[in-house]
């Protein structure tokens, strides 16, 4: 055929999604805990989180930009925004896949991922369904970025999740 062997180095969108679900996992074992607290006791504050995020982090990037001096900053910002971006479906299905796995008798960190699997594929689904899809994609990645943001900065989720 003559072309030349395919050398990027792409990663699927189902695998990145997966490497994100273990690692998180087994890196940061609580965060599936901060996760569903944000998602099923505070929704409402973690859509706005999420809402703001979206508006707030580009905008502060672009100032940061214009300033000269934080440039390389700016930059950095964006790519971290845009590697959350997108792993948001891999964080919804984790805080759903751990609501269930809760629910669930001897939870392990095998149901959990799976669980969690399962939730993202739900997700992907219904993202697929036609004039519905594109809502529940803004509602993947608004509460996404939201439980993200919301996990990453507080520690009382954790202390009252405890309890």
């Amino acid at each position: 055929n003559g072309a030349p062997p395919n050398s990027s180095l792409s990663i699927s969108p189902r695998t990145w999604i997966l490497f994100s679900i273990i690692l998180a996992t087994f890196v940061t074992p609580n965060f599936a805990k901060k996760a569903t607290y944000s998602m099923t006791k505070k929704p409402f504050i973690s859509a706005l989180i999420g809402i703001g995020a979206i508006i707030f982090v580009p905008i502060a990037s672009l100032i940061l930009a214009l300033t000269g001096i934080f440039v390389y900053a700016s930059c950095a910002l964006i790519v971290v925004y845009l590697l959350v971006l997108s792993i948001t479906i891999a964080i919804l299905g984790m805080a759903i896949g751990n609501y269930f796995a809760n629910k669930l008798k001897n939870i392990t960190k095998t149901k959990f991922i799976l669980l969690s699997i399962a939730s993202v594929a739900v997700l992907w689904l219904l993202q697929q369904v036609p004039f519905v899809g594109g809502y529940i994609s803004i509602f993947t990645v608004v509460f996404g970025l939201g439980i993200f943001v919301y996990s990453l900065f507080t520690k009382k989720a954790l202390e009252e999740v405890k309890e």
